[in-house]
């Protein structure tokens, strides 16, 4: 009832390996629902909530600098 679109670790490997994902951005957004999920469900003072943002923040990072790193490679 409180997380009307639940997303895992689990579920985002499944879809990689059903070759669900047709561009970066789709795994990026599911990444990114999943973090916001554990900050939804969790209080912001617990580790969970915590945990979830630092992993939103570090994950978006990185996936930032695989971006870049393919704009520079002229992949689509």
């Amino acid at each position: 009832r409180i997380i009307s679109h639940p997303m895992d670790l689990s579920t985002m490997r499944a879809k990689i390996d059903a070759g669900d994902y047709e561009t970066l951005n789709d795994y990026k957004e599911d990444f990114k629902l999943m973090c916001e999920n554990a900050m939804t469900y969790n209080l912001p003072d617990t580790i969970y909530y915590k945990g979830a943002q630092k992993l939103l923040a570090a994950g978006q990072k990185m996936m930032s600098k695989v971006c870049i790193l393919m704009h520079k490679r002229n992949f689509p």
